[in-house]
């Protein structure tokens, strides 16, 4: 039996997510070591909004966020049933927790376009991942 590919656009969306969220955690890795120079910066400068948002339960909570998202976009390139629950369960989450803790953005909205791409090809591939049986798959050109 021949081994089904994942199709380019998974790939490049699984690609581009890796990017960011390795970026990501380098960045809340920063934060996190350098909390004390950026609270003495924020607060010379008077950024009292900016500050409120730099507690380190918030930077903790959105690394651990982060790398479960790393970890489930790497699940989805090893064609894991449980990369994807995991994936689009921690968008979520990490959507729901951007709204408690900075209000509704309409722009906050822009960091759905990504995860939503990635579910359409991963709805139009399934039976890779054990949703479907082979012969349901629909080509789509990605």
């Amino acid at each position: 039996m021949k081994e089904k590919k994942l199709g380019g656009g998974i790939l490049t969306c699984t690609i581009i997510n890796l990017v960011l969220y390795g970026f990501g955690i380098v960045g809340l890795l920063i934060s996190l070591l350098g909390k004390d120079f950026i609270e003495q910066t924020l607060t010379q400068s008077g950024q009292t909004d900016a500050l409120a948002q730099l507690s380190t339960l918030n930077i903790v909570f959105s690394l651990v966020i982060t790398s479960l998202l790393l970890i489930s976009s790497i699940l989805i390139l090893c064609k894991k049933k449980i990369g994807v629950y995991s994936f689009f369960t921690l968008v979520v989450l990490n959507i729901i927790y951007g709204i408690i803790t900075t209000g509704f953005k309409p722009l906050s909205l822009i960091g759905l376009i990504l995860p939503a791409l990635l579910g359409l090809f991963i709805y139009k591939r399934r039976s890779i991942f054990g949703f479907s049986n082979p012969e349901e798959d629909q080509s789509i050109d990605a």
